[in-house]
């Protein structure tokens, strides 16, 4: 609500860029959505709908800890990325994750007709689809 936003760390920046290139190089990312703009359930959000007629859903717990429900799903912190894997890539993808000695949550699995993020949050990807898709129209039209 107030104060500065988070710095940047330039060099934890870089360590995860080239972490996702040689994840990509490797072949294990299906995808990869930063947190930056509306922090880890727009990400969520976003990646269960980008394409138009494959939405895929999700389901995600997360650790809370001590942070506030809406920091925690809407921070937007920097040096954050939401990853997805193949089923037969998760072993391969979390080797590569800890040698690097990145920080990482394995948070959920792809899957499913909706976004359910474990006692926050469950919304049907027909409705999360409509607001994304339909935004700037209906923000036109105030």
């Amino acid at each position: 609500k107030a104060g500065l936003p988070p710095r940047l760390d330039l060099k934890a920046a870089k360590k995860l860029i080239d972490l996702l290139v040689a994840m990509a190089k490797k072949g294990l990312l299906r995808s990869a959505h930063d947190c930056a703009e509306g922090g880890l359930a727009v990400a969520l959000a976003e990646s269960c709908i980008l394409e138009r007629g494959r939405e895929i859903g999700a389901s995600v717990r997360l650790e809370q800890g001590k942070l506030s429900k809406e920091a925690l799903l809407f921070g937007e912190s920097q040096s954050r990325v939401v990853i997805s894997v193949a089923p037969g890539d998760v072993q391969s993808a979390l080797d590569v994750l800890k040698s690097a000695s990145y920080p990482f949550q394995k948070i959920g699995k792809v899957g499913g007709e909706a976004l359910q993020i474990e006692g926050l949050a469950q919304e049907p990807l027909k409705v999360l689809s409509h607001a994304w898709r339909s935004a700037i129209a209906r923000r036109m039209a105030v």
